[in-house]
């Protein structure tokens, strides 16, 4: 299987590619509109296909009647809105009963400004299936979209520039199928122009004046449709990048490209090290970034320190060893896991208990994980997919993973961190993003033998490990994330 970094290493020379420059569809430059799909089919080299064809079947009618309703309510009724925000139907639940998009923050407070127009990606569950007027579940509308698409996929436009974006794929990953390329390609393309349509028409009607969206290489469409209305479109951070990641690789010369480009104006971001990673691409620049507070970090890393504070007088226990679950490494990690755990067998030791939080994007493959809790149930358990992961983190004293988010906000957070590493997948978080920055917080881990040396120092001396004494730094002290400024419903109001 191909590493992260080298995907992203021939995404990133793709972006130069002087025929993807002149790629146009519809007058918009091609490469964006289908460049997420495409690197996603890269990295895992497979596509998708449902658990079975009854559930299926079953669940494309439930989608396509919700869709249908959808989109005949929303052309048949005119609302007025102050702005539109497009993002992952996500909250969690405060201890002390509030609740926030981990991103967004409040958003009743948006609302109190006026009201938007919500449209909804899911997150794990579904939204509503019948929402109301101006509240917009894409449950419904990908299905709708997706069988309009199987046909226009193969309108001439779509097939001569799906043709040539895998041509000059094939160049850089000629062990692909060039089929399947053609077809993912020539498919994001006839969805596009469906999701343009859409939006365009949702948008000029309620007559917004601002759009905010999150993971803009998934709403492309709905830039577009945002940008040739005029108005001014707006990312919010929702995980985290690097300049090395195709999705914020874009560099100045970008701008220059002679086609109409579907990508944000402005960038809010969580921290300064990501804020110099958009400066360093050279895309956007410091007059288009914002740096804010991140709303869920800076409530539980209040949270942690008291935590942290309560911990020093408990007796003592196995270290709670939080792992959270990847789809490129899936295989990798298992095997990792076995050989940790069947050393620890072997040295008659249970000094670590192991919980595993699976990604929502996995849980098709939840089996391959539960085999393990099976296995070893007096030491591995799997995490309930209702428990939320920051409330999973505050249960945990060290965090382990590969290149997951969850590393990353554990810093925020103040736990530590043990990054795994190797030859077959990759060289760790840090180097592959190219955040050296990240280097500060992370125990580096290529092995067994490694892990146990790190647990067992953090074991010894659990307390002074949480002070920072075993190499951890506060995340005051190295400012991964904003833990004091604005906030980003005051960002987004004004």
């Amino acid at each position: 299987m191909r590493t992260h970094d080298d995907v992203n290493s021939r995404f990133i020379r793709l972006d130069s590619n002087q025929v993807i420059l002149g790629a146009a569809f519809r007058g918009w430059w091609a490469w964006p509109i289908v460049k997420e799909r495409l690197w996603l089919y890269c990295l895992n080299d497979r596509v998708d296909e449902s658990q079975s064809q009854r559930k299926k079947i079953t669940e494309v009618l439930r989608r396509l009647s919700s869709g249908i309703w959808q989109i005949s309510l929303n052309l048949l009724f005119s609302f007025t809105k102050v702005g539109a925000v497009f993002y992952e139907g996500r909250s969690v639940s405060l201890p002390d009963g509030r609740r926030l998009h981990p991103h967004l923050g409040s958003l009743e407070r948006l609302e109190r400004s006026g009201p938007w127009l919500h449209y909804r990606f899911p997150w794990a569950k579904v939204g509503r299936r019948f929402p109301c007027l101006g509240e917009i579940e894409d449950y419904g509308i990908s299905s709708v979209v997706a069988v309009f698409a199987s046909v226009l996929r193969f309108k001439s436009e779509e097939r001569m520039v799906g043709r040539q974006i895998a041509s000059e794929l094939l160049k850089e990953f000629p062990e692909l199928d060039a089929e399947v390329l053609y077809r993912i390609t020539s498919d994001q393309l006839a969805r596009f122009s469906l999701r343009f349509l859409f939006s365009r028409h949702l948008l000029a009607r309620s007559q917004v004046k601002t759009v905010i969206v999150l993971d803009s290489d998934g709403k492309i469409p709905e830039i577009a449709a945002a940008k040739s209305l005029g108005l001014n479109v707006s990312e919010v951070q929702h995980g985290m990048f690097s300049t090395r990641e195709p999705d914020y690789s874009w560099q100045e010369f970008h701008r220059e490209v002679p086609l109409k480009l579907p990508l944000p104006d402005t960038q809010v971001v969580f921290g300064e090290v990501w804020a110099e990673q958009l400066r360093e691409a050279g895309y956007w620049s410091q007059e288009n970034i914002v740096v804010a507070r991140n709303p869920l970090i800076s409530e539980y890393h209040r949270l942690f320190l008291r935590q942290r504070e309560a911990r020093k007088t408990s007796e003592a226990r196995p270290l709670q060893v939080l792992f959270p679950t990847q789809g490129y490494v899936r295989e990798a990690a298992v095997k990792f896991w076995v050989s940790v755990l069947e050393a620890s067998n072997h040295l008659q030791t249970n000094f670590f208990q192991l919980s595993i939080k699976v990604h929502p994007l996995e849980r098709d493959y939840t089996r391959d994980y539960s085999e393990l809790a099976e296995k070893y149930a007096d030491r591995v358990s799997i995490i309930s997919e209702d428990i939320e992961s920051f409330d999973a983190m505050l249960s945990a004293d060290v965090v382990v993973g590969y290149t997951s988010l969850m590393m990353v906000e554990a810093i925020g957070i103040g736990l530590p961190v043990i990054g795994l590493e190797g030859q077959s997948i990759g060289a760790g978080i840090a180097k592959t993003f190219r955040m050296p920055e990240l280097a500060n917080y992370i125990f580096p881990c290529a092995g067994e033998e490694e892990f146990f040396r790190i647990v067992r120092l953090m074991v010894s001396d659990y307390k002074d490990s949480l002070n920072g004494c075993s190499g951890v730094a506060s995340p005051t002290e190295g400012g991964i994330y904003c833990l004091d400024g604005p906030s980003v419903e005051d960002l987004l109001i004004d």
